[in-house]
């Protein structure tokens, strides 16, 4: 009995002292020491009441029996009551940690949070800068490469008109020669053909322009491709104009060609047309001769004389023939060389015209 009291008496003291210290520390734990202090002195008052009723109730003797009893219950419930209060108060000691730990939580997420709006705003800020560099940018060189661009196209319709020039030539020539009309017509639907594409590649060009205004607001984005296409653009401007250059020295060799042939078929024909006179003098002499001279020895001797001539004459008008004949090939690869050349010239244009697309 002295032993439950005394330990009774440690555990309140002991209860007390811990209430004060959380009393210190938080106003949470002030609150439950405080409703916890209610219940122990509502513990007294009972005790009160029931020593009170046991005072009132029976003699000395049962009430010393009865007192023992009921203080050893007593000191059971109020041993079973601080525990459950020592419980109750680790309970709420745990809940306060919980709610410190996530108090720090939301301080750490709050200045995550914080930061992380920072960091955006200073990479938007940075986007913001660039773009606004790579617009000055594009702005600077976009009409660099539209000058080029219509330079370009200028230069190629220099060159159509001279390639132009000499298509008339060679339709000029071609009517000369009647074997070749079915040639010459072919030539003239090529040709034909090449306008056509011509002027389709034109209609192209203006509206890859348009497509070129249009792109200027996406051109941002591809600065790098850009870039790259513009040295892909130098190289291939370079290569353009070399190729050029061979063109036009291919065109005036082959100019120069076809004046020479025209001008031995020129030669031939005359040579021709003056072995024919010859051959009707010839004739006419023989008939003179024939009337003049009536013996046949004389006309038998002229005549051999004659015709030895007519065979020579007509062994050299073989020999021109023939050598009218090796023109017509000649005039026959310069037409196919001429024929190559615009297709050549056709592949450049659909080249030209990519790369402007």
């Amino acid at each position: 009995m002295a032993e439950k009291r005394t330990w009774l008496k440690s555990a309140l003291e002991f209860f007390n002292i811990h209430l004060e210290k959380e009393s210190c520390e938080s106003p949470i734990s002030s609150l439950s020491s405080e409703s916890e202090s209610d219940k122990s002195l509502s513990l007294l008052g009972e005790e009160n009441c029931l020593d009170m009723k046991r005072n009132r109730a029976g003699d000395g003797l049962l009430w010393e029996i009865d007192k023992t009893s009921y203080d050893d219950e007593i000191i059971n419930l109020h041993i079973t009551h601080l525990q459950q209060i020592i419980k109750l108060r680790d309970q709420v000691e745990n809940r306060e940690n919980m709610v410190d730990d996530l108090w720090e939580e939301l301080k750490s997420k709050d200045e995550e949070l914080h930061n992380l709006k920072e960091f955006s705003d200073n990479e938007i800020y940075k986007l913001k800068a660039q773009i606004e560099e790579s617009e000055a940018r594009l702005n600077i060189h976009i009409p660099k490469r539209v000058c080029e661009i219509t330079n370009l196209a200028e230069e190629l319709e220099i060159a159509n008109e001279k390639v132009k020039i000499s298509e008339d030539e060679n339709a000029v020539l071609r009517k000369e020669v009647e074997s070749k009309s079915c040639e010459t017509h072919e030539l003239q639907d090529k040709l034909i053909e090449a306008e056509e594409y011509i002027a389709e590649s034109d209609f192209e060009l203006v509206s890859g322009r348009k497509h070129i205004q249009i792109l200027e607001k996406l051109v941002r984005i591809y600065e790098q491709e850009v870039q790259k296409l513009k040295s892909e653009m130098l190289d291939s401007q370079d290569k353009f104009s070399l190729e050029k250059d061979e063109l036009h020295f291919d065109i005036a060799s082959l100019l120069k060609t076809k004046i020479e042939l025209t001008s031995s078929l020129a030669d031939c024909e005359f040579r021709n047309n003056e072995l024919e006179s010859k051959l009707k003098q010839y004739e006419a002499e023989i008939l003179k001769q024939e009337e003049m001279h009536g013996t046949e020895k004389v006309l038998h001797d002229e005549n051999s004389y004659v015709w030895e001539e007519l065979d020579e004459r007509t062994q050299d008008v073989e020999a021109v023939t023939m050598e009218l004949d090796m023109v017509m090939m000649e005039r026959d690869e310069a037409n196919v060389k001429i024929d190559k050349l615009e297709a050549e010239i056709c592949t450049l244009k659909f080249q030209l015209w990519n790369m402007n697309k």
